[in-house]
């Protein structure tokens, strides 16, 4: 028996069938129900024997008065066989799949101490839904505000009541709030959380009433409660707020309209979302208008900044800091390494290549940039070469293929190439292709069209040709580094053929972010299209021919992405209507897990340490204050280091903008960036300190 599930009831004919049906119903039937029936004097007890055969012997009805609700909760937890103990009010009910979800969280986890929870729907008496509740995270802060977490979307492992206690009955309405925060301050239960729709919750009940008596005995056991773990002049405090926002918010209800309470929840709940789908809609449509477009958002960037840069002065926060660093090139030179999934440094450490450039704009035609490296020991720098085939955001392809030898990308006699130069020989040779990845071995690399890619994602791509017109199919090549051999391994149209697009026609496509895994043998790429104005993306993973091909993210959005090792991948995706990081194993494409719920709210460019792989190092885009934010981030319990923060200039957006890029040193205790917050693009070298 693996779950118990406890519902206590009283004369609660109009909801104990939907409750009852929701757990009859599970997808997962390994549960046993206890019921604790308060004496009802109405048609409960007739209503859930209805179901008898459907509960197959799983049923156990007490029906007996009880010293109200906790304690019939109590009288439940102390008869229970499960390992699981989950209580779903008479008025609320579970998800089809809430018991299957909880299960398989469970039968992952090795603490012996746990509380899985998910998300909470409530809705009005009918049953009609209002909000959603997200169930992420619980803190000391969260919890000094209220209830983190809804007791009919909770499932606490038996041991924790066995250790911790059950609920206490001195407290009339707050027990649930104040065991929550027993378990929280043992500091033993691990909270885990499903990230799925586990409980439907109806408004109402016993706490949610206008009379004062009520709402006083309320605030005097927030008091109470709050007084034993964050001080009593705190818990005064916080109390008489919770005091006077109780009686407003349930004056309010008295005297307002149902219809006005439903604008309210759409207003509260739903309406940050609405109103950033409407800019959304009027930012595709000002693409048409350039000019217009470009002012608009300097105008919008320009307001936020001078707002949230004041908000942050008043609260004295710290910016643009390093806990300990150092720039490492030229004060005054424009000078970058690009893309995140490379390193500038020698695998002995002893050296740092990168671009310099004459400009901080994108390039022009016949405009070069310079391949630098720089000794880190001695700080003394040469000039290996020059490219034409570079971009503000991936630079040329640059990257080492051995301790001595680098390669990068250019543009030759009316073609693009990779050059090959060995700066300990100084000789170098050209291979007929541009390179995009080179897998670790030195042995094979994988290409695409840049001019192509540039012309929808500029910053990726290159403009030597000036190329308007393209073949109907985008292609991905695979290049042999032994003898230049190079073929078509994926094809833009047979591709759509095997997995069939969702939007047709489209009116331009191309490849992008080609990632070697780091045994070779397989690697990700990005399909992008472009729909009724719109750019949408697809993940696929494949081997080196080209025919064990994996469709991975589908839902229109995909970012940036790791492999973790040869089977897993970190990946910034949309997963049913949520942007977040998630966890992918290319071998099993239904295990998905996502990475900092509430911690990792923004797209980045990680990279996995490579020695302590539960550690990888991101960072963000600028916030309203123009920050971008650097951070290490400890996937098993959630830790987030931010160990730097820039400030970026408002001009550099879009297509100039300088990203961070993190990228680990060869001991990986260092990592560098690429920042523009001096007034010039320069490559910084921080401390990767975990604490």
């Amino acid at each position: 028996m693996l779950f118990s599930i406890i519902t206590v009831c009283y004369n609660s004919e109009k909801t104990i069938e939907q409750t009852v049906q929701s757990i009859v119903n599970q997808t997962y039937q390994n549960y046993e129900h206890i019921i604790i029936d308060g004496g009802s004097t109405d048609s409960t007890i007739s209503i859930i024997h209805k179901y008898d055969s459907a509960y197959n012997g799983r049923l156990r009805l007490y029906s007996e008065k009880d010293n109200g609700i906790y304690d019939a909760m109590n009288k439940g937890i102390g008869i229970t066989h499960g390992e699981i103990v989950g209580i779903i009010n008479s008025d609320d009910w579970y998800a089809p799949d809430a018991l299957e979800k909880v299960a398989d969280i469970y039968k992952k986890t090795t603490e012996k101490y746990c509380i899985i929870t998910g998300d909470l729907v409530r809705t009005d008496y009918n049953g009609r839904e209002l909000f959603c509740q997200k169930h992420t995270e619980i803190s000391v802060k969260g919890l000094t505000r209220g209830m983190q977490l809804q007791h009919p979307a909770v499932f606490v492992s038996k041991s924790v009541y066995e250790s911790v206690g059950a609920f206490d009955l001195s407290y009339r309405f707050l027990a649930d709030y104040d065991f929550i925060w027993r378990c929280f301050a043992s500091e033993k239960v691990k909270f885990l959380f499903t990230h799925t729709i586990t409980s439907y919750m109806r408004e109402g009940g016993a706490s949610d009433t206008l009379k004062l008596k009520n709402i006083w005995i309320r605030t005097a056991e927030r008091y109470r409660l709050r007084s034993k773990y964050i001080g009593t002049s705190k818990a005064f405090l916080t109390s008489c707020k919770f005091f006077i926002t109780e009686m407003l918010k349930q004056l309010l209800k008295k005297i307002l309209s149902k219809r006005i309470r439903d604008v309210y929840y759409r207003l509260k709940y739903k309406g940050k979302k609405s109103i950033k789908r409407f800019i959304q809609l009027v930012n595709d449509d000002l693409r048409k208008f350039p000019w217009i477009r470009d002012k608009i958002i300097w105008f919008i960037l320009t307001a936020r900044y001078f707002i949230y840069a004041g908000i942050n002065l008043i609260k004295r926060n710290k910016t643009g800091y390093l806990t300990s660093g150092k720039r490492l090139t030229p004060a005054g030179e424009h000078c970058f390494f690009g893309y995140y999934d490379k390193s500038p440094y020698s695998a002995d450490g002893k050296y740092l290549i990168y671009h310099r450039i004459r400009s901080d704009k994108s390039p022009g035609i016949g405009e070069k940039a310079d391949i630098c490296i720089q000794n880190l020991i001695t700080g003394k720098r040469k000039v290996l070469g020059q490219t034409l085939a570079w971009n503000l955001q991936q630079g040329a392809m640059l990257r080492y293929l051995n301790n001595h030898t680098v390669v990068w990308n250019d543009f030759r006699n009316g073609q693009y190439c990779a050059v090959v130069h060995s700066f300990a020989d100084k000789k170098e040779y050209t291979i007929p292709e541009p390179l995009y990845d080179i897998n670790e071995q030195g042995n094979t690399a994988l290409t695409l069209e840049f001019e192509r890619l540039n012309y929808d994602a500029e910053g990726y791509g290159y403009i030597q040709k000036q190329t308007k017109e393209f073949p109907n199919a985008a292609v991905i090549k695979r290049i042999d580094l032994n003898d230049f051999r190079t073929e078509i391994i994926i094809d833009s149209k047979e591709l759509s053929r095997i997995y069939p697009l969702k939007h047709k026609p489209i009116s331009f496509e191309y490849f992008n972010h080609l990632k070697f895994n780091p045994s070779g043998n397989r690697f990700l790429f990005i399909y992008r299209y472009v729909y009724n104005g719109k750019r949408f993306s697809r993940l696929f993973s494949s081997d080196l021919s080209g025919k064990d091909i994996h469709l991975l993210a589908d839902e229109n959005m995909v970012s940036h992405f790791t492999w973790k090792n040869d089977k897993e991948l970190l990946v910034w995706c949309r997963k049913n209507q949520r942007d977040a990081y998630y966890l992918i194993e290319d071998s099993d494409l239904t295990n998905w897990k996502q990475i900092g719920a509430d911690y990792l709210t923004c797209d980045g460019h990680p990279t996995y340490h490579p020695q302590q792989p539960e550690w990888f190092i991101t960072d963000t885009y600028p916030d309203y204050a123009r920050l971008r934010h650097l951070f290490l981030f400890n996937e098993h319990d959630n830790r987030k280091i931010e160990i730097a923060n820039f400030t970026a200039p408002i001009k550099y957006d879009g297509p100039r903008r300088c990203d961070f890029h993190p990228r680990f040193n060869f001991d990986c205790q260092k990592v560098c960036i690429d920042s523009i917050h001096e007034g010039f693009r320069g490559i910084y070298e921080i401390n990767c300190n975990k604490g």
